[in-house]
């Protein structure tokens, strides 16, 4: 069986992301929180394959991953920063973002094993100038 992680694959992936039809995004629900996590997809696209794959620009993956949505799921005055317009920002540093490894946790109910994301690059929380659906100028 071929590997999915040669050059022409990611070169194909790359034009698939490109093509209008397609929407970035991956979940299975939760089915597999013992196996995988998707949570950090966003964080795993722009550190791995924007910075350092290099297959898309960093405007374009951001639009890809916040207007393409709010467009697609009918979302007004929504995936864009404009006057007006509502927003949660996440500021990040392109240059260090990084989803990092999963790790297994036992926090479910039952203790039952799941994954939970690492991250790094991201601004501080809790920021009193910038606040969860604030209007920021």
């Amino acid at each position: 069986m071929p590997s999915d992680n040669d050059p022409a694959s990611w070169a194909l992936r790359a034009e698939t992301w490109r093509h209008e039809d397609v929407l970035l995004g991956g979940s299975d629900a939760g089915a597999h929180l013992d196996r995988m996590c998707g949570a950090p997809y966003t964080t795993r696209f722009i550190g791995d394959c924007v910075r350092g794959r290099k297959l898309a620009g960093l405007e374009q993956a951001v639009k890809m991953l916040t207007d393409d949505p709010a467009r697609l799921f009918g979302l007004r005055e929504r995936g864009q920063v404009r006057e007006g317009w509502h927003a949660d920002l996440v500021l990040f540093d392109p240059e260090r973002i990084d989803a990092g490894k999963a790790t297994l946790v036992h926090d479910l109910p039952g203790r039952v094993r799941g994954s939970t994301p690492r991250r790094s690059g991201y601004g501080p929380c809790g920021s009193t100038e910038l606040r969860p659906s604030a209007t920021t100028w």
